[in-house]
């Protein structure tokens, strides 16, 4: 164990070596099968017959919640002791599903969910 304080440390690595903290990113690991389907999938899609893209559209949806996040890495409070200040948050925040698509020559959407989405509510959404 080298006695030397974790300011001590930042500092070399921030000032005389210039590096910055990053944060890890996530992302769903590729197993060795998916790339060969990836790239199957990619050719397949550019052998369609032109009129063929008129017929796909994609599609994705996102939550967007309605309260004001507490960020825990951003907000601090400087003091000389602890407050023990602390933030009410709802149990259950609420939000609401936004739904867009697009195809060749159209944008759809977007829609917006304000309640839970069942088979109703988006036929009667397609529709």
């Amino acid at each position: 164990m080298v006695n030397v304080s974790s300011t001590l440390v930042y500092q070399i690595f921030h000032d005389d070596l210039q590096l910055s903290a990053y944060k890890f990113h996530q992302w769903h690991k590729l197993e060795d099968l998916d790339y060969p389907k990836r790239e199957n999938f990619a050719r397949w899609c550019l052998n369609l017959p032109r009129e063929t893209l008129y017929n796909i559209i994609f599609s994705d949806e996102a939550y967007f919640y309605l309260s004001l996040p507490s960020n825990n890495q951003n907000n601090r409070n400087w003091s000389n002791s602890n407050p023990y200040v602390g933030v009410e948050q709802p149990l259950n925040d609420k939000k609401i599903l936004v739904w867009c698509a697009i195809s060749v020559d159209r944008v759809f959407g977007p829609y917006l969910f304000e309640t839970t989405v069942n088979q109703d509510n988006y036929l009667a959404m397609l529709k």
